[in-house]
């Protein structure tokens, strides 16, 4: 009974929480409009705002009044991984250094084939500043494959000759296979210096 009760109160928490975050807000505009939603992402001097009735529309930040201004800069800071960060470039992202995730025990199997797909936010130097998985075959597979990324070393994107925030996608797909043995290893050794 005890079990029920701390269970369903945690229930409980967690949709006012979840309530709580999907509450939209109101945003004032310079002409004297009103916009009810939900800020998606917001990218330099625009923001794209989710309207309620499932429209997304995107706004020049100046078109705000100082006080939805400051909500919107309120919330740059609260979201960095979703604040400035471009998904288009003039030059895309490249690793300069990188590790490969290891596979889990259970999955050396030469039969053994998955994925997970990762999502990195890197900040304007190239360094990982957040990974997430958007799918994988195996959950089992999701935790290596964001501690590898997390070391990742990236020459950063550019857009408009200067380097940004940027987001991409990173495919793992993994398959054991067995490392090949040479001629040499299956000659049986001789004793030293036999004719």
């Amino acid at each position: 009974m005890k079990y029920h009760s701390i269970r369903n109160i945690a229930l409980a928490i967690a949709a006012l929480v979840a309530i709580t975050q999907v509450q939209a807000a109101t945003f004032s505009l310079t002409n004297g409009s009103t916009i009810e939603g939900e800020i998606n992402s917001a990218i330099e001097d625009q923001v794209k705002i989710s309207v309620k009735g499932g429209s997304k529309s995107v706004i020049a930040i100046s078109d705000f009044d100082s006080e939805s201004q400051a909500k919107i800069a309120a919330w740059k800071n609260a979201n960095p991984a979703k604040a400035d960060v471009h998904t288009k470039w003039d030059e895309q992202p490249i690793i300069v250094s990188s590790k490969m995730p290891q596979l889990p025990e259970q999955f050396l199997d030469e039969s053994f084939k998955g994925s997970a797909r990762i999502e990195l936010i890197l900040d304007e130097s190239g360094q990982v500043l957040h990974a997430s998985v958007q799918d994988s075959t195996h959950s089992e597979l999701e935790g290596p494959a964001i501690e590898a990324t997390k070391s990742w070393k990236f020459q950063p994107a550019v857009v408009d000759g200067k380097p940004v925030k940027s987001k991409l996608r990173v495919p793992f797909n993994s398959k054991n296979t067995p490392e090949r043995k040479s001629v040499m290893d299956h000659i049986v050794p001789q004793t030293a210096f036999r004719l």
